[in-house]
């Protein structure tokens, strides 16, 4: 540690300079001048979301797990809760749901990026079911790293790949899937005991077999993906996905971070939107949705808006993407934007919603509670092939 510090105080001001020249390079007060509006505070509120009292609701996910030399066990958890909110911003509880897996990844190939998928498909499935019951939902991270990741099970190999002699399709995986979120709050995928009969077939070579389970896999995400945009295409409510700690260049292209950008040039509450951008559909991320299940025609036929905001003087810079069906809700692109905004400031003390600290504290799990489900299950005895590492 003392030598990671001395590196820090010799390097000190030649890397302040490195990050103010970066700045400076890229033309990025010019595309402030153009795209930053302060908020006074003053600002009328539109009734984008309908006129209050409204629902809204908040979901969110997480997940750990524990690898011996033989299995991983896993933990996922993804909550939703629901809130009233009051003419004068005040919430109260109007629904709750939650999913609560654990289970052992089987086979356990590619099993980092696989619990990421059942993780992505349970907060999913809570998505899908809170936009039945709120007027506007909000959800942690961004809608594009929901579709691209993780990287090796990406969604557009369905239209690559045929499934091989999967006898499940779309609209029979859908019904099961709308079943496990009315029925089964213990089950992040309801694909998992199809997948592990494939993994146990032992007429399958082990390459074939794990072709069906990847398959089978990102075809639940699909089916999930699906339902929640048709969900917003037939409704008035609005998609918000918040992102706290965003790698996007897309605003400003410069070499660091957009949001970095925007807290190292501005402190007081305010948002950002470029006309170049922020209206315009995230055709990149589209082009990576299939065609199965029609997912990519219906994601076509919804309207985006992206922007960055800070909701109070000196808090920190969010990232911001509405997503809603623009033939139901009279507003531009940019009044929905603003107009959430408003709602958001009303229930962001510290400034970030209120909802959504509440989720992440529901869903976060620590190494201790994925050890205590590890001795309920009398498994800590179970060899890691760590234990070489370990020090008295």
């Amino acid at each position: 540690m003392s030598e990671t510090l001395e590196t820090v105080a010799v390097k000190y001001e030649v890397l302040r300079k490195k990050l103010a020249k970066l700045l400076e390079e890229h033309g990025v007060q010019d595309k402030l001048e153009k795209g930053w509006f302060r908020l006074s505070g003053d600002e009328p509120c539109l009734e984008v979301a309908g006129r209050p009292p409204i629902v809204l609701s908040a979901v969110d996910g997480g997940n750990n797990k524990r690898s011996s030399l033989s299995f991983d066990l896993y933990v996922i958890k993804a909550s939703a809760q629901g809130f009233t909110l009051g003419i004068n911003g005040s919430l109260r509880k109007a629904f709750s749901k939650k999913i609560v897996d654990v289970d052992v990844i089987i086979p356990t190939e590619g099993s980092g990026d696989r619990l990421t998928l059942y993780r992505q498909v349970a907060e999913t499935k809570m998505l899908y079911y809170s936009l039945a019951k709120s007027s506007l939902v909000l959800g942690d991270g961004s809608v594009e790293s929901l579709v691209t990741r993780p990287i090796h099970a990406k969604l557009e190999l369905l239209d690559m790949e045929g499934g091989g002699e999967i006898h499940v399709d779309c609209e029979e995986l859908e019904k099961m899937v709308l079943r496990d979120i009315d029925e089964n709050p213990y089950q992040a995928m309801s694909v998992k005991s199809i997948v592990e009969e494939v993994s146990m077939d032992k007429s399958l070579s082990q390459d074939k077999a794990w072709r069906r389970i990847l398959y089978l896999e990102i075809l639940e995400k699909a089916v999930v993906l699906k339902l929640l945009f048709d969900k917003i295409l037939n409704s008035s409510s609005l998609m918000v996905f918040l992102t706290k700690t965003g790698r996007s260049r897309r605003f400003f292209n410069a070499p660091v971070s957009d949001q970095y950008v925007l807290s190292a040039t501005t402190r007081e509450a305010g948002y950002y939107l470029n006309s170049d951008v922020s209206f315009d559909k995230p055709r990149e991320m589209i082009k990576e949705l299939p065609r199965k299940c029609g997912l990519r025609e219906l994601v076509e036929r919804l309207t985006f808006v992206r922007g960055l905001v800070r909701l109070e003087n000196n808090a920190p810079v969010i990232g911001m993407e509405v997503i809603y069906n623009a033939d139901r809700i009279p507003y531009s692109q940019r009044e929905v934007f603003t107009g959430v905004m408003c709602i958001l400031r009303l229930i962001s003390p510290g400034g970030y919603p209120q909802p959504l600290y509440i989720v992440d504290r529901d869903t976060h799990i620590d190494n201790r509670e994925v050890e205590e489900v590890v001795l309920a299950l009398g498994l800590s005895m179970a060899p890691t092939g760590r234990e070489v590492l370990e020090y008295e």
